[in-house]
């Protein structure tokens, strides 16, 4: 049933103290009396490094860890509907918001050609001295550039972290389903990957860096069973007003 390529939870977690690869083996047990030959899988460090004293860790031990890791970051129920209206929200008043800066631009641009064609005709009416003009030109083209150069960052990402935004909210609502059902090694396994970072063991416990939104969930809302599955709850919204600070900030 395995084999050194299929244990479920490697390429996970790291040793904490030091710092090698995690490896898997199974080991055999025998119970003449009762259930038979049984096997058991242990995660251990691969000692590649000296005097690593980290000991063997069930798989189950490891599964029931991962489970509670992403459990503490899942979003309730009646919170995802209400984030998600004010990000709908959100999402059309920036919209709102860069076509009107965009319209802003536009109109400043084409205020910069009118002075660059009036500059010119000047030039060759010889009404304007070569250096001044070759100045004044030079500013005028560096200002129409910097403005093509928001109106593309606003085409770019303007609108990048309402997407981010929203597949955290997707995936967070999920958490508690994924680390509640039973026998999806390896669903949770790559949903272990996609909350956390990090992993590190460390006599027999698990850690993780929790990743951007679900480390905001995991330390001001706490684990989700003793989240209230109210909309109403004060939590909620400066929860939100967090996590949408932290991928703003990514733009």
């Amino acid at each position: 049933k395995y084999n050194k390529h299929n244990f479920t939870y490697l390429g996970i977690a790291k040793c904490a103290e030091c710092g090698c690869a995690i490896t898997a083996e199974i080991k055999h047990k025998c119970y003449p009396n009762t259930r038979g030959n049984v096997d058991y899988i242990y995660y251990r460090c691969t000692k590649k490094k000296d005097n690593c004293s980290q000991n063997y860790l069930r798989q189950e031990l490891y599964e029931q860890q991962l489970r509670a890791i992403i459990n503490k970051c899942s979003l309730p129920n009646s919170w995802v509907n209400s984030w998600l209206d004010r990000l709908n929200l959100e999402e059309a008043e920036e919209k709102a918001s860069n076509n009107d800066n965009n319209k802003m631009f536009s109109s400043d641009i084409q205020t910069i050609d009118q002075k660059l064609d009036r500059l010119l005709e000047g030039y060759l009416d010889q009404i304007i001295d070569p250096q001044i003009y070759q100045q004044k030109k030079n500013e005028l083209v560096e200002a129409k550039i910097k403005l093509k150069e928001k109106m593309a960052g606003i085409s770019q990402n303007g609108s990048e972290w309402l997407g981010l935004m929203r597949e955290f909210i997707e995936m967070a609502a999920t958490a508690a389903k994924i680390a509640r059902a039973k026998n999806n090694g390896e669903k949770l396994s790559f949903f272990a990957k996609k909350v956390g970072s990090d992993y590190l063991i460390n006599n027999r416990h698990l850690d993780c860096h929790y990743k951007i939104g679900f480390e905001a969930l995991a330390t001001e809302a706490g684990v989700a069973s003793a989240l209230p599955n109210n909309p109403n709850y004060p939590k909620l919204w400066t929860v939100y007003e967090q996590i949408r600070t932290d991928f703003q900030k990514l733009k």
